[in-house]
């Protein structure tokens, strides 16, 4: 599985932005784009739990002792209280409403 990022272009040939479709086998998965409030909401919860998962695997990270250094050490703990604050900001909720 690979996900491949497609530019989305207008009729003047300007990039606009860019897409992200997932190949399995070589071939493009199926999708539906969702474009209404409760889709925004789960796209919101969906980031959440992502970064909740990344918060869970720092803290394991430390406990196992992924490393003496302790300047690496004091920029998990940055990433993790960013990653964990970032749950609770408006900014995050934003997308959800």
């Amino acid at each position: 599985m690979s996900i491949v990022k497609i530019p989305i272009i207008d009729n003047e040939g300007r990039v606009l932005g860019s897409d992200c479709l997932v190949e399995y086998e070589g071939e493009v998965c199926p999708y539906v784009t969702i474009d209404s409030e409760i889709g925004k909401r789960l796209v919101g919860y969906e980031i959440i739990k992502r970064d909740l998962e990344d918060c869970l695997f720092i803290l394991e990270s430390i406990k196992n002792g992924v490393t003496n250094e302790q300047v690496l050490i004091n920029a998990l703990w940055e990433s993790f209280i960013t990653k964990y604050g970032r749950c609770f900001s408006d900014a995050n909720r934003g997308a959800m409403y």
